[in-house]
């Protein structure tokens, strides 16, 4: 026999035998593993490069195996880092306003539990019928062999070239079970999950669930929850459906809505312009940022309805370590790995609700507690990070600060304005446009 593994993501893709490079995704994982790397080593007081980083992240298993070149794409594009020169050597930052995020949410989340609030955590995950388990135990089998045992495993069993012989056969078809749920250190809410099919066919499980399901289950969540509830939140899209009213224009909107919002909030004409017709959409948005709405999102109208004081607490981005649930979505995915020999979605469907009947409330206090010394850890980095910022030998050279582009998301690449500097692991790669 061998320990052998069998193909799951990041599948090498061939078309007419032509072989291609593996297609990876920068997942919330994976950004989030390259914080933690970059903070340790912060935490030891050594300047993480790029290459370093690089590096460190490649030596776990889970963490897909990348060049370093798109690694350095990824810091900048998908991480939020700034490039700065400290002290000749290049070190990666972290934006500015997602620092500022994650110290509002641990400030926030500590004094909620000092006011004794039950604080509830939620999230959405996916399974399918290719979560099946990663590795196996295979046997060699003679052609003999193989054909007696085909008679009972109806081809079910995979069998590579050289008839080594383990694993099951994964159904093929587009579609994704979807479990919504949510829980506190007593365990999952009681009737609080939601788990269904979904046929949509795309890369980001977000994209299977949309706001309008999603404020149905949330309205029930609030009157399950008892008064004085916390409800943490990550930021996904359908979360953070915004109040009409509070929307500030944009380019998407027609024209005439925006004039009607810019006379609405009693913003003065341009000197020398006869109406706000005359002037184009891209100006016009200009002049509605002088009267900035401060936004308010559905999910907080909801709450404050409810007349349960119940807040609403919003995780920073790519700080899935904060929200215990995601410890639990590891758990039950496990277990339908696990326990799935390849079966179709109505069978992951009913695997994945007795995974999560399977959750219990010892489980949950555990990744609850693991998530607070987490919390505890990045608020004394952070002012690790501050010290280090202003140590005299950070200082010693004036900070060159490279800005990155406000979408992130995008998959296109750009140019710096520094391609000249160098680290002490060779010339840095910089991204064409």
């Amino acid at each position: 026999m061998k320990n052998a593994s069998n193909k799951e993501n990041n599948k090498e893709i061939q078309t007419d035998n032509t072989p291609r490079k593996p297609l990876y995704q920068c997942d919330e994982f994976s950004t989030s593993m390259i914080r933690r790397v970059t903070q340790d080593f912060y935490s030891r007081k050594e300047y993480p490069s790029a290459n370093s980083l690089w590096q460190t992240c490649r030596n776990n298993e889970y963490f897909p195996k990348i060049s370093e070149s798109l690694f350095r794409k990824w810091l900048v594009t998908k991480c939020s880092f700034k490039y700065r020169l400290i002290n000749k050597k290049p070190v990666y930052l972290e934006r500015t306003d997602i620092v500022a995020q994650r110290e509002n949410y641990l400030r926030k989340i500590r004094q909620y539990r000092a006011e004794n609030r039950k604080i509830y955590f939620s999230d959405e995950t996916w399974a399918s019928p290719d979560n099946t388990r990663k590795y196996c135990w295979e046997m060699l089998l003679t052609n003999r062999e193989r054909q007696e045992m085909d008679q009972f495993w109806s081809g079910m069993i995979l069998k590579d070239m050289n008839n080594w012989t383990g694993g099951f056969l994964v159904k093929s078809g587009n579609g994704r079970v979807i479990i919504n749920h949510i829980g506190s250190e007593d365990g999952f809410l009681t009737d609080g999950d939601d788990i269904f099919i979904s046929k949509k066919d795309v890369k980001d499980y977000h994209g299977n669930m949309d706001h309008v399901r999603y404020l149905t289950w949330f309205e029930k969540i609030l009157s399950l929850v008892p008064p004085k509830s916390v409800l943490v939140l990550d930021q996904a899209p359908y979360h953070r459906k915004r109040v009409e009213g509070t929307l500030m224009p944009n380019m998407a909107w027609l024209k005439q809505k925006i004039v009607d919002w810019v006379v609405q909030h009693d913003i003065r004409l341009p000197e020398g312009v006869e109406s706000f017709h005359k002037l184009t959409k891209s100006s016009l948005i200009e002049l509605a940022k002088s009267k900035p709405v401060k936004p308010k999102f559905i999910v907080e109208k909801l709450a404050e309805e409810s007349n349960k004081d119940i807040k609403i607490l919003w995780l920073p981005p790519a700080h899935c370590e904060f929200n215990p649930i995601e410890l639990i979505w590891a758990i039950v995915k496990g277990y339908i790995a696990k326990h799935n020999p390849g079966n179709n979605l109505n069978g992951i469907y009913e695997l994945s609700k007795k995974a999560v009947s399977n959750i219990t409330p010892e489980m949950w206090r555990n990744c609850v507690h693991h998530s607070i010394k987490y919390e505890d850890k990045m608020w004394e980095r952070d002012r690790l990070m501050d010290n280090f910022l202003d140590s005299p030998a950070t200082n010693l050279m004036t900070p060159i600060i490279i800005p990155i582009r406000e979408d992130d998301s995008s998959d296109s690449e750009y140019h710096t304005e520094s391609d000249d500097l160098e680290s002490e692991d060779g010339d840095l790669e910089f991204f064409d446009s």
